[in-house]
């Protein structure tokens, strides 16, 4: 370890007395001082360190720090496979199971950098959409199925994470979902309208943040500076971001939407094959002990081959693509609804006795209250947060 990284020093150095600061008062509050002890400024009891009189503290450091060193998921890069790691606690009460996978940061500095980010979210949108719409009104075997695929500034690195949650019972037959559903949208890809609709959803978002520039705290706004500056993106406000968006929005298309997961998803759908890049780490997060009805608690037994063996049956299963779905873009047309407004002649009416009122406003609340013709009351409150949008 010496040898490697340098000799281990153990130094005694003395705690640095007080010096006026070039900030004066503000010193206080950027670097804070910590007493020796922590009995020391209560009103009843005296110090037993004087705060004037220096202290020898043993500090052990390395000389050199050691690098980072990644364990890329990449085809042809790294090891041999490491099975799962298992992790039981007697608190968790429902199985987890993550995979990682780790490649470099593709700086995002051009346009075409920028398309690839566009089409990245578009089909994990599509996945998740997909997992809520297909399993979540039949009784699904997972709690929880989300894919992250975003750029670490503390890892350094971009890491792509699907968790599988579940209950304890179901854990293999969640995991069979999950990478089914993963595999099938990396073979496949997304549809025409699924598309147009995430492409339209993610420009909507980004206008919305747009409009909300000047709503963001300073600290959001330092944070975001310096994670993206850390990573090598160019570093762009919200409106320059969304302007940039729409251009390139532009100039996507289906083929190459498709041909996105192919890189993204293949440390998943593409597991065990020997050409396959490795996950950087497959982890579950289990209870120790379980309920099981006419049995009563009893130790919760999870291996490393099974969870193995559960990716791979999942893999296994016949996959069809999705089938193409046109959803209208309005569920009534305009010519239609300009007609049902000159017969109904809809309007706002009084609250009360009083035929001028027809507004009230809550000054403690901030809503305000309304009723239609139909007699449907209507409240709404003006937030900032909602620029350009309503809940």
């Amino acid at each position: 370890m010496q040898a490697v990284f340098g000799r281990t020093c153990i130094e005694s150095e003395k705690a640095p007395v007080p010096t006026p600061s070039a900030f004066g008062a503000m010193a206080n509050f950027l670097v804070p001082k910590l007493p020796l002890g922590l009995s020391g400024n209560l009103p009843n009891e005296k110090s037993s360190t004087s705060m004037d009189q220096p202290k020898m503290i043993k500090k052990e450091r390395h000389a050199v720090r050691p690098p980072v060193e990644h364990r890329w998921s990449l085809p042809g890069f790294g090891e041999a496979y490491n099975p799962p790691q298992i992790f039981q606690h007697e608190l968790l009460q429902k199985n987890s199971i993550n995979m990682f996978c780790k490649v470099p940061v593709n700086k995002v500095q051009t346009y075409r950098d920028l398309r690839t980010v566009l089409m990245n979210r578009i089909f994990l949108s599509a996945l998740h959409f997909r997992i809520n719409t297909r399993y979540k009104s039949s009784n699904p075997p997972f709690t929880a199925i989300e894919l992250d695929h975003s750029d670490s500034g503390r890892e350094g690195c971009t890491v792509t994470t699907l968790t599988v949650t579940a209950e304890p019972k179901n854990w293999r037959s969640a995991i069979k979902v999950a990478v089914h559903e993963v595999r099938r949208l990396k073979e496949f890809g997304v549809t025409k309208g699924e598309l147009t609709r995430y492409m339209d959803a993610l420009l909507k978002d980004s206008e919305h943040l747009a409009a909300m520039i000047d709503n963001v705290s300073s600290v959001d706004n330092l944070d975001f500076v310096m994670e993206n500056y850390a990573l090598g993106h160019t570093v762009m406000d919200q409106r320059q971001g969304h302007g940039c968006l729409v251009s390139v929005a532009e100039t996507v298309t289906l083929e190459e939407v498709n041909s996105a997961p192919a890189e993204v998803l293949e440390f998943i759908s593409d597991f065990g094959k020997p050409t396959a890049p490795l996950p950087a780490a497959i982890v579950a997060c289990v209870p120790k002990r379980v309920h099981i009805d006419g049995v009563g608690e009893t130790d919760f037994k999870i291996s490393p081959d099974e969870i193995t063996a559960a990716i791979g049956a999942g893999l296994e299963e016949p996959i069809e693509p999705e089938p193409e779905l046109e959803v209208p873009k309005e569920l009534i047309s305009s010519s239609e609804l300009h007609e049902l407004k000159l017969q109904q002649k809809p309007a706002f009416i009084s609250l009360n006795q009083d035929p001028s009122t027809s507004k009230v406003y809550d000054e403690e609340t901030g809503i305000t209250e309304r009723r239609l013709s139909n007699g449907i009351p209507v409240n709404y409150k003006g937030v900032l947060e909602q620029l350009l949008g309503g809940l």
